[in-house]
């Protein structure tokens, strides 16, 4: 694999040519590449439709609900099947398992459904299927309002429906807030009555007029003709000449009894606009097309639609997703250009200007080439996939700067560049690509996570693994030729510096000449100005020429010296002696402790009092900073001060540090004195610990010769993983810290959340009120409160629906208010405000409410539309049962405890709201005795309510189909008429009176049955903006909890089952899932890093690292204060389990290598350490640098120049940043000490027990030694002493000492070897 790779890597014209051409095509993918708001998400919800005029609940749950719970109840992977039963209405909610096949699942259902219909009664509508996706939210909204005929402005409203669906990325635009046509019948009584007629007569004169008769063709051999009998009902003249009964030669026809007038149904329900009566346009794009350009196309064809309609009729366009879309992208490119910006200092600064733009390549390299992959698999562009590039943006350079930092050390060892770079890719292959897979087996478990939560999140894990991968294939191929072709470039540039400085000054001077001709490079006229100067072109050559030699002439001495020097400070700086540091002790590291104590508590200090020396002069800087320029604006936001504030701090408590320890070391010195003496004393050593090592001087390492911050962590090191007393210290630190966390999380939680509690753009209110209102009494209840909402600041437009209760649309899937109250007369759709322009939603909500409040008899609500998966509020439970009255008894009781608990808001239930209905009783034997069918008497009875359906007709100047319908004059359409009405049957004119009876009885708007039990739900708000009786925040987890420790101790019947449902139950569902998939991703990770290091020991010291980020999460949500996100922090720690390992692959890879060399194992890890510090660093920063823009909400928007703070999307990924940020730094600092002390801990241990071993023995033959060495050193001075006193002269005539050779030593017996050591090289 590796010398495969090296022969790719032989050949850079070809690799470069790939590299070039994936580039481009990427440019062009993205480009390209359909945009959307919402993932393309099937949801695995169906809803099938039944609708029958007139039917009750009670009829349509026993009549149309039944049958088909029958038939679909048996579908292949069904999950649940909820039915709702309504006035006139049938609804079956089928929701399949996550992983169903759309369409196999579609065609199921239809066939289950075409089963069923056989079953349902004669007159019920066809049942219609409908599917659930999150791309099936309108786009975007055109409102038609105007003082205009309600007749004209339809006709307009239905011609431009057409021409917006002529689309070809349009799905649908759907009319709302307009009546159907109808013609309407309206009978004379009296008339009726005088020429006999019967009902049968008047219903079936339409039927028997109105065919279409198939009349054939002659044939007679002489020719062939078509004959046609037209028949069908083209205008309402032929409807006027209807005959309905004969007498005689005399005919009665439809004029004769009725007046008949083309109109409009009766209004059930009124949509105005910003105040305004309205019609709307709903408008669906196709999925998978380009909501950018979909919504460009409905306002081109709208605009040149309506260019010559009157000025009366006013078209707006609302809820416009595109100018989201634009807010939401533009956002998250911000957020990712701010973390290349950053990271790109941040590797400039450390690996220099050649590093920094290897590494910088690869950022828009893997970009594009994910880009280009993503075009291929059909994938969009969203909100997902744009947080999956902000969250790779850290990651993705990690491989490339591992490699391009090792080939860096190589370069200034004297490698040769394009060598050191091909040495690179071949030794950290293997830890590159076990980082890489250890971070996508990570994500791969996501790929699982089921419901609608996990396919909205499965967006995530899909580009994250597309862009790692693309990262690996850059770290690996592109950046080691690129480095190569950058060194040569970079070496001719330095070997022709003069030249190239005399061609840049010579084409400033060009350029500048030209410049004064007025021919500016770039401008549109520049070819008109150089015609009008002709003497522009010799003069600019002629500058070229001269500035360039004389800048030549210059610039080569110069560029001479500078080398010259460069060269002898090289020389002077490899002759001097290497400098030899102090090492660290356990009283200097005590002492150090007690000074970052100081420093902590003198930040502290700072950070409570802000003491105004300090607030005033940053508020002053940053005051005089932003006034400069419009980019420096920034420094004026609250935020900017308070990060200028505590950045002051950090500096005062490094500078601090630094004098606390300065002022105590001269006692620190005096005390290692003391303890070398007592050390010596007793036979210890010296305190760098122990004798001089047996291995030659390269397979040894002095941290004492390390210089800077590395050989400060070096030291410090040494003393924790060279002594058993430092790894125990180390040990109990370790977990002390990560006790301690877990303690203080578990006694001061956050709190948990299923989704972020985002910022929205669009919200509802929905006016609730009780009783038997018609449509019109609840619009004249809901434009009171539209009235108050139109003068609430911050609201852009609004879209008003009234309706009477009860009557509101069918269940709310996508894009609405989830779980919408019964008893809702009117919603009005908000359009906010662009966010950078208005106050917080809550404060708009709250104002609406307060404003509202003074309204009698109704209940105002706000809501916001979810952007994430929908959860509806914040607490619901489920009560089922066999029976519906022991079911409803139960609810009550279950509300009048919710109604008792503190903090919520906005209770409900779905008991039957309370209202009247008239139920007529038909006394089947009266009946009989006057010759009166009950289907008569229902004809009769309907001519007082909707009026009798005879048929329809499609006119010409219309599209549609028109319904005719006989009914009364609407002054006879009352209570009172029914005990009026008189049925012609063959014994006369019979008073229906006489065998009905008419009774009050209570209203039920519903039925709802779910897997074959009666059901109804519980519902409320948590009130999350208050405080419990510990002054902690109320959260939604801790009054579920409270609820739910109630119904424990409460007794209910056998019969009665409960569950809790909505967020609660997809938090539990998706907890349980991402403890599952953190498993499943360890047991991966395990797998492979014990292949590639062959140890169990190491392999379980990797994944400890693991434990340390969820310490370091409960970290900082317990700093920030932020709540447990079950999707976006559990994503997080999920993401930080194959993210935090790569540190610790890349140490203990080194180390083996060290190891295989022949270091000993304290002198490996040392090493190791001292050269992964920088690399590790660098990686982890940047990843942390990368999510900064998006844990802190300010963006730098490098097209505008300005600086954002907040946005709509910004916290939706706060709490996966923060998570992801502060678990990987408590990590990271942790594994630079925790893993090197484990890993020299057993050789520590073994050393120490031996030198414990052999100590009573070496202190016994130490003091042998002494006494032999003073006995010897007494008899050599007395001898000396005999000499000097018995013949001074001898002295002086003693020879001097000669310098003599000794033989050298053998060097020690080493392995032989092929080539260099790895990694000691």
């Amino acid at each position: 694999m590796i010398d495969m790779l090296e022969g790719v890597l032989r050949r850079p014209k070809t690799v470069f040519v790939l590299m070039v051409a994936l580039l481009v095509a990427g440019v062009f993918s993205y480009i390209s590449i359909p945009k959307e708001d919402s993932p393309d998400i099937d949801v695995p919800v169906f809803y099938v439709s039944i609708s029958q005029q007139g039917i009750s609940p009670e009829d349509a749950e026993r009549l149309l609900v039944r049958p088909m719970e029958t038939e679909l109840r048996g579908l292949d992977g069904l999950k649940e099947i909820t039915a709702i039963a309504s006035e006139g209405h049938a609804g079956i909610v089928l929701e399949f398992d996550i992983s169903f096949d759309k369409d196999e699942a579609l065609a199921d259902v239809r066939d289950k459904v075409d089963a069923a219909k056989g079953e349902l009664p004669a007159d019920a509508e066809e049942p219609t299927i409908s599917e659930t996706n999150f791309a099936l939210i309108p786009t975007i909204t055109i409102a038609l309002s105007g003082n205009v005929p309600e007749r004209t402005l339809y006709q307009h409203a239905r011609r431009l429906k057409d021409q917006v669906e002529a689309i070809d990325t349009v799905r649908s635009a759907d009319l709302k807030g307009h009546r159907e046509e109808l013609l309407e019948v309206l009978i004379d009584s009296e008339k009726l009555e005088s020429y006999s007629v019967t009902q049968q007569e008047l219903l079936t004169s339409l039927s028997n007029n109105n065919q279409l008769v198939p009349a054939g063709y002659i044939d007679g051999g002489q020719g062939r003709f078509n004959v046609k009998v037209p028949g069908l009902i083209e205008n309402s003249l032929d409807v006027y000449s209807l005959p309905i009964k004969q007498s005689g030669e005399g005919v009665v026809t439809l004029s004769d009894l009725a007046e008949i007038r083309r109109t409009f149904k009766d209004a059930d329900s009124y949509t105005r606009v910003n105040g305004k009566p309205a019609i709307a346009l709903d408008v669906t794009k196709r999925i998978g097309t380009n909501i950018i350009e979909n919504n460009l196309a409905i306002r081109a064809v709208v605009d040149e639609a309506t260019k010559d309609w009157p000025e009366t009729i006013q078209v707006d366009y609302m809820l416009d997703m595109s100018s989201n879309i634009f807010e939401v992208l533009g956002s998250l490119q911000s957020s990712i250009l701010t973390a290349i910006f950053l990271v790109m200092i941040l590797v400039l600064a450390a690996l220099g200007l050649r590093s920094a733009l290897l590494v910088g390549l690869a950022i828009p390299t893997s970009f594009m080439v994910g880009f280009l992959i993503l075009s291929g698999l059909g994938y969009t562009v969203n909100i997902m996939v744009m947080f999956g590039l902000v969250l790779t943006v850290g990651m993705l350079v990690d491989g490339a700067i591992v490699m391009v930092e090792y080939a860096d050390r190589k370069v200034h060892e004297g490698m040769e560049d394009r060598e050191a770079y091909i040495r690179a890719a071949r030794l950290m292959f293997w830890p590159i690509v076990s980082s890489t897979a250890t971070t996508l087996v990570a994500f791969l478990p996501m790929l699982l996570w089921p419901g609608v939560a996990g396919e909205f999140m499965s967006y995530l894990p899909i580009m994250v693994i597309i862009v790692l991968t693309a990262a690996l294939l850059t770290a690996m191929v592109f950046l080691p030729v690129t480095g190569g072709v950058f060194a040569i470039t970079t070496h001719w540039v330095e070997r022709n510096a003069a030249i190239v400085l005399a061609f840049l000054f010579g084409v400033i001077s060009a350029v500048s000449a030209l410049a004064m001709f007025g021919a500016m490079i770039g401008s549109p006229d520049f070819a008109a100005r150089i015609g009008e100067a002709p003497l522009a072109v010799p003069v600019a050559a002629l500058s070229f020429i001269v500035v360039g030699v004389l800048s030549f002439l210059v610039l080569r001495p110069f560029v001479r010296w500078r080398r010259q020097r460069a060269a002898k400070q090289v020389e002077l700086e490899n002759e001097k002696p290497s400098k030899s540091f102090r090492p660290v002790t356990f009283v200097s590291l005590m002492f150090e402790m007690v000074a970052v104590g100081f420093a902590a508590y003198f930040a502290f200090f700072l950070v409570t009092s802000r003491p105004e020396i300090i607030t005033g002069s940053i508020e002053t800087v940053f005051t005089y900073l932003s006034g400069l320029a419009q980019p420096f604006a920034i420094f004026s936001h609250p935020i900017a001060l308070d990060v200028g504030f505590y950045l002051t701090v950090c500096g005062l408590a490094v500078v601090a540090v630094w004098a606390g320890y300065k002022t105590i070391s001269p006692l620190v010195h005096l005390l290692e004195w003391v303890f070398d003496g007592v050390r010596k004393r007793l036979g210890f050593g010296t305190r760098n610990g122990g004798g001089q090592s047996e291995k030659p001087a390269e397979l040894t390492f002095d941290a004492t010769t390390v210089k800077g911050f590395t050989g400060l962590y070096v030291r410090h090191l040494k003393l924790l993983a060279g002594n058993p007393i430092g790894n125990i210290l180390t040990i109990v630190v370790v977990l002390g810290t990560c006790g301690l966390i877990f303690t203080s999380f578990s006694s001061n939680p956050t709190g948990v959340e299923f989704f972020v509690d985002e910022e929205p753009d669009q919200a509802v209110v929905m006016v609730s009120a009780r009783g038997n209102m018609s449509a019109a009494e609840s619009l004249t209840i809901v434009q009171q409160v539209e009235a108050e909402v139109l003068q609430t600041a911050g609201i852009q437009n609004v879209i008003t629906s009234a309706f009477p209760p009860g009557g509101g649309s069918g269940p709310q899937f996508i894009g609405g208010v989830q779980d919408k109250p019964a008893d809702v007369i009117g919603e009005m759709s908000l359009e906010l405000a662009k966010y950078c322009c208005r106050r917080n939603a809550a404060e708009i909500f709250e104002e609406i409410r307060q404003r509202t409040a003074s309204i009698p008899g109704i209940k105002v609500e706000t809501r916001k539309i979810e952007g994430g998966p929908p959860t509806g509020k914040d607490l619901q439970l489920e009560v089922k049962s066999t029976d519906y009255d022991t079911m409803v008894e139960q609810v009550a009781r279950i509300r009048s405890k919710l109604d008792q608990m503190e903090n919520l808001l906005d209770q409900e239930d779905g008991r039957p709201l309370p209202g009247i209905e008239w139920q007529i009783t038909i006394d089947r034997e009266q009946a009989g005795r006057y010759q009166a069918g009950i289907g008569s008497v229902g004809n009769m009875v309907q001519l007082v309510t909707n009026g009798v359906l005879i048929g329809n007709y499609r006119p010409t100047d219309s599209e549609d189909e028109v319904d005719i319908r006989v009914r009364l004059p609407a002054d006879e359409r009352t209570l009172d008429r029914f005990d009026q009405l008189r049925l012609q049957t063959d014994l006369g004119l019979v008073p229906i009176a006489n065998f009905i009876d008419r009774a009050p009885e209570q209203k039920v708007s519903a039925i709802t049955r779910r897997d074959g039990l009666y059901s109804m739900m519980l519902k409320a708000t948590v009130d999350q903006t208050a405080l419990d009786a510990e002054g902690k925040p109320v959260t939604v987890d801790a009054k579920v909890q409270e609820l739910s420790e109630w119904l424990d101790a409460q007794t209910f019947p056998d019969n009665v089952f409960l569950q809790f449902r909505g967020a609660d139950e997809d938090q539990k569902e998706s907890g349980e899932f991402l403890m599952k998939a953190m498993v499943a991703s360890l047991f991966l990770m395990f797998l492979i890093l014990l292949t590639q290091f062959n140890s169990f020991y190491q392999t379980f010291l990797t994944l400890s690292t693991v434990v340390m980020s969820v310490m370091g999460v409960l970290l900082g949500m317990m700093l920030t204060g932020q709540k447990f996100s079950i999707i976006m922090t559990g994503t997080g720690i999920v993401a930080l389990a194959g993210i935090v390992v790569n540190n610790a692959i890349v140490l203990i890879d080194t180390y083996n290598r060290f190891r295989h060399d022949g270091f000993e194992p304290l002198d490996a890890i040392l090493k190791t350490s001292s050269q992964r510090l920088r690399p590790i660093l660098l990686t982890t920063v940047t990843t942390i640098v990368g999510l900064i823009p998006m844990a802190t909400a300010v963006n730098l928007d490098f097209f505008t120049q300005t600086v954002a703070v907040g946005g709509i999307t910004a916290i939706w990924w706060i709490q996966l940043s923060t998570a992801v940020i502060s678990g990987l730094a408590f990590s990271t600092i942790l594994t630079l000490v925790m893993i090197p002390v484990m890993i020299a801990l057993p050789s520590t241990f073994v050393r120490s027990a031996k030198a414990v071993w052999v100590w009573p023995a070496e202190i016994m033959a130490r003091r042998r030694a002494r006494k032999e060495l003073q006995q010897t050193v007494e008899v050599e001075t007395e001898a000396d002493q005999d000499v000097e006193w018995t013949d001074p002269q001898q002295e002086k005539e003693r020879p001097a000492a000669k310098v003599v050779s000794m033989p050298k030593p053998a060097p020690p017996k080493v392995p032989p070897q092929e080539e260099l050591p790895h990694a000691a090289e």
